[in-house]
């Protein structure tokens, strides 16, 4: 079933800049799931994404952790982020899109010169809708590049897709 098109007209905003999609004030329990789930259906992580590991004093690869969310809750290293080339769990895909972990938040973000269907937009969002189902207490919302909120009638949409019952 197609979505509304304000829904797909939202990937086509900002050309040029990295929107995205924020899940904020989450547990830090619900930032280590969320990047262990995303790690366990990505493909294996490239030796140049870095974080500053302050207990070592130097950047460290983020790879070298079993779960980097861990340490970012904890502080231990600084909130990093890394391109995602690809997503794949139950027939879902999903290609050029990136995450941002922070101890209380993550974000998903995009060039929207990535996005060229509306069915890449659909696999984002499904991918955003398989995040909240990890989070259920946060009300994800659409952002601009600089974190701040989109017009309301994209938060509405993004809300209602999401609350929607798989068919």
């Amino acid at each position: 079933m197609p979505l509304p098109t304000e829904l797909y007209e939202v990937f086509k905003l900002d050309e040029g800049e990295r929107p995205g999609i924020n899940f904020e004030n989450l547990t830090g329990v619900e930032v280590i799931d969320i990047y262990a789930h995303v790690k366990e259906h990505c493909e294996e992580l490239s030796s140049a994404y870095l974080a500053w590991s302050n207990k070592l004093e130097r950047d460290v690869e983020v790879r070298s952790f079993n779960n980097p969310a861990i340490e970012v809750v904890s502080g231990e290293i600084d909130p990093f982020c890394h391109y995602i080339s690809t997503y794949s769990n139950n027939g879902l895909n999903v290609t050029n899109v990136s995450i941002y972990l922070f101890p209380e938040s993550v974000e998903i973000f995009y060039d929207v010169r990535d996005v060229k269907s509306n069915e890449e937009a659909e696999s984002i969002l499904h991918f955003v809708k398989k995040i909240y189902s990890l989070c259920t207490n946060c009300i994800p919302f659409f952002a601009e590049e600089n974190g701040r909120k989109r017009e309301e009638v994209f938060q509405c949409l993004l809300v209602e897709f999401l609350s929607a019952e798989q068919a």
